[in-house]
């Protein structure tokens, strides 16, 4: 099965900040979630494979680039960013004309439910929906697109958790069908740990982390020693270590529990091996 996103060797280069050769892959059916530190290139990376930024290397939406097949690409993804780019006079039904205009496929029957499971109704200008319906009108008009890859730019910030909930399980929806794939990148790891297959951490343009999420929930240990005790572990295991007082803690990746039999330690959720990954660097 050919993957919904292929990205080889993708370098940016801004005035201030680089993106180096990342390389990446989203099966077909997956969710990718795109995590790092404010500045380490997640929304550059993003702008980057729509082509919206100068770049070098290859990105391929199911075997095909934006280059060359630019109509039947831009058909097929569906994209979320931080700004919604119409008036705050803008009425919600016309937005749902210009969508059942531009694309065929567009669902005007599920983007009214939707509307109306969210109080919005077609008569609200942008100005007077909530930040969280405005969020949530975002996300029906990509979804009710139909697309095969959707890409959101963290689609859950400044949002509360009632809303953010919502955006989780309208997700989890879109994914049933198999045949639809999502990029997201979010500071909020603990809403990833719900709906993302996979995980891609960027720190300073690089990739320091690659990894599917249960591998990530099962296989990572924050480990609490001191330095004699540490050195007795396997280096193989261990990621990164800091001081912290007169304790040592560490991060390390095991495939056996087994193996930190004896030592003090929890397993690591997504925000502490983050942590530990990007100190590293």
């Amino acid at each position: 099965m050919m993957d919904a996103l292929h990205v080889e060797d993708l370098q940016v280069e801004l005035h201030n900040f680089t993106l180096n050769n990342i390389t990446l892959d989203i099966p077909q059916g997956s969710v990718m979630g795109l995590i790092g530190r404010n500045g380490a290139g997640k929304t550059t990376f993003i702008k980057s494979v729509l082509n919206l930024l100068d770049r070098k290397g290859i990105v391929l939406f199911h075997g095909r680039s934006l280059e060359k097949d630019h109509e039947e690409v831009c058909r097929d993804i569906a994209y979320v960013g931080t700004d919604f780019d119409f008036s705050l006079n803008t009425k919600v039904k016309t937005l749902r004309k210009i969508y059942c205009d531009f694309y065929s496929e567009f669902d005007e029957q599920q983007f009214e439910s939707l509307c109306e499971k969210s109080d919005i109704t077609l008569k609200s200008k942008l100005s007077q929906l909530s930040l969280g319906q405005n969020k949530l009108l975002q996300l029906y008009l990509a979804i009710c697109r139909k697309p095969v890859l959707l890409i959101l730019d963290e689609p859950m910030a400044n949002l509360d958790p009632i809303t953010r909930r919502e955006i989780i399980e309208l997700l989890s929806e879109f994914m049933i069908d198999e045949t639809h794939s999502i990029l997201i990148s979010s500071h909020l790891l603990s809403d990833l740990e719900k709906i993302a297959d996979y995980v891609t951490l960027i720190d300073h343009g690089n990739i320091v982390l690659k990894d599917d999420m249960v591998h990530l929930q099962d296989g990572y240990f924050e480990v609490f020693a001191s330095k004699e005790e540490l050195t007795k572990l396997p280096k193989e295991i261990i990621i990164h270590v800091r001081k912290l007082g007169d304790e040592y803690q560490a991060l390390c990746h095991v495939l056996d529990e087994c193996q930190l039999e004896g030592y003090h330690y929890q397993r690591a959720d997504l925000e502490t091996i983050m942590y530990y990954c990007c100190e590293q660097k």
